[in-house]
């Protein structure tokens, strides 16, 4: 029954997607000019840098980017073909990461796939991690790091390993295999996976130094997921069933959205030593907190739709976003307490695991319930404050501790001589309060500059294109 339970559930998050990309935008999102400046070198003056080392913003200096990497750190430059962009009294961060993310099959034209790109990017977000593969985001990769298309760096799995995809271990085995050859980035676990495929998954993966990353299959559960290797545990997929079990609560049947029916049963007493223990593994926690506010909040479904950021998204989206809402409070285990429980539960978890100094990622889980891509990375960073993290943990968690998961910190991830120019420039200092990471006066991906006119022009451009396709 739990096994039929977990693959559903599996099913709701491919069905949500795939509605998502392929019924919406398609028909919805049409092709807005992208002003993505052309030009080789840019010279941002007098900007403060964040310095993960020293733990602050440095005193004024000048940012010198030619030919999509930083090229010069100093007080003086001279540059004559230089673009120069006034950075005086605001603050340069490096680009975020977000990690989870989706990227739409190749259904999708090419256009509408830049569109999605640009809310990424407007938001800030220079690189993503592509956690629902495809074959078509191979060449999509590639033509992103080529600079052929505009952007956020894109690292992705392949298509996912679950309960109907895998059935046996030879099959876990091939699939491996055929993925690793094929050059994807990373192996995405779906539910469902019998103890004996994902072992089969693990080891194969473990050989060939092929990383693997995701949820959690209940028939294997999140120790000896994270003990097989997984390199990331998202959602907290499997902590509540540990902390249940822990707690001596004994459950079958439904055990609701990401352990949402098994509050009732744990003994909060069990959640410090389970996170001082996840932590001195080598996992990486992306909780995606958004996401549990998105399907799980209590809020009338129809009032959250009401927000101005959901006007970038299609009708027909925000629609199902909203059955999807009511649906789940409509759930047997449903209830304001219940739910209150539950984030409770999982923000003392997260607090834990970072005084305990486990890995903390930050990734929303984006296009999905009420998250607006780009958007919900902002909301998720300000969730992990909340949590406990500091505003330097979190930009940390959204920026260099990403680079360094998948080994790239000498490519992107910090403002640094020779790194990637991907850069977002701050009127106000994050540090002070991390909501200001909002306050965006302009976004570098890889050397393309996006201004704050040209990041609301098009974001109002955007809305207003879904409004008037309302009223057809």
């Amino acid at each position: 029954m739990i096994q039929i339970l977990i693959n559903k559930r599996m099913w709701l998050f491919t069905r949500l997607f795939t509605c998502l990309f392929i019924g919406s935008f398609a028909f919805v999102l049409m092709c807005y000019s992208q002003p993505v400046f052309a030009y080789q070198s840019y010279l941002i003056k007098n900007v403060q840098i964040l310095s993960f080392s020293q733990g602050k913003f440095l005193a004024p200096t000048n940012v010198l980017v030619t030919d999509g990497k930083i090229k010069a750190i100093q007080d003086n430059i001279s540059q004559r073909d230089a673009v120069e962009i006034d950075g005086t009294g605001q603050y340069l961060i490096p680009g975020f990461t977000e990690m989870h993310a989706h990227v739409p099959p190749h259904e999708i034209s090419a256009a509408d796939v830049q569109d999605l790109f640009f809310l990424y990017n407007a938001y800030g977000i220079t690189t993503i991690r592509g956690m629902l593969g495809h074959p078509s985001h191979l060449e999509l990769r590639e033509q992103l790091a080529n600079n052929q298309i505009d952007g956020p760096r894109l690292i992705t799995s392949g298509p996912s390993f679950n309960g109907n995809t895998v059935t046996s271990k030879a099959q876990a085995i091939s699939m491996v295999e055929t993925q690793k050859e094929q050059g994807y980035d990373f192996i995405k676990i779906h539910p469902g996976l019998s103890t004996q495929a994902f072992q089969a998954m693990a080891s194969t993966a473990t050989k060939q130094q092929f990383p693997f990353a995701g949820h959690v299959s209940a028939s294997v559960g999140v120790i000896a997921s994270i003990n097989a290797g997984q390199a990331s545990v998202d959602h907290l997929d499997g902590v509540m069933e540990e902390l249940a079990q822990r707690s001596g609560y004994q459950f079958s049947g439904d055990t609701g959205f990401f352990g949402a029916a098994l509050v009732a049963g744990i003994d909060e007493k069990q959640i410090e030593p389970l996170a001082a223990e996840l932590a001195q593994t080598s996992v990486a926690m992306v909780p995606t907190e958004t996401l549990m506010y998105g399907f799980l909040s209590w809020q009338n479904a129809a009032v959250s739709a009401q927000k101005d950021v959901i006007k970038l998204m299609p009708e027909n989206v925000v629609a199902q976003w909203q059955e999807t809402r009511t649906s789940m409070q409509q759930s047997d285990w449903y209830s304001t307490a219940n739910i209150q429980k539950l984030l409770k539960i999982r923000r003392t978890f997260i607090q834990a695991f970072v005084e305990h100094h486990g890995i903390v990622l930050i990734g929303s889980d984006a296009p999905q319930v009420f998250n607006v891509p780009g958007d919900s990375l902002h909301e998720e960073m300000h969730l992990m404050k909340q949590a406990g993290m500091t505003p330097m943990q979190v930009l940390y968690a959204a920026t260099l501790g990403p680079a360094k998961y998948f080994n790239k910190e000498q490519e992107f991830g910090e403002i640094a001589v020779g790194r990637s120019a991907d850069m977002i420039l701050l009127k106000k200092n994050p540090l002070n309060d991390i909501t200001y990471t909002r306050s965006i006066a302009g976004v570098m991906t890889r050397g393309n500059w996006l201004s704050e006119r040209v990041i609301e022009g098009t974001l109002k451009e955007i809305k207003q294109k879904n409004q008037e396709r309302v009223k057809q």
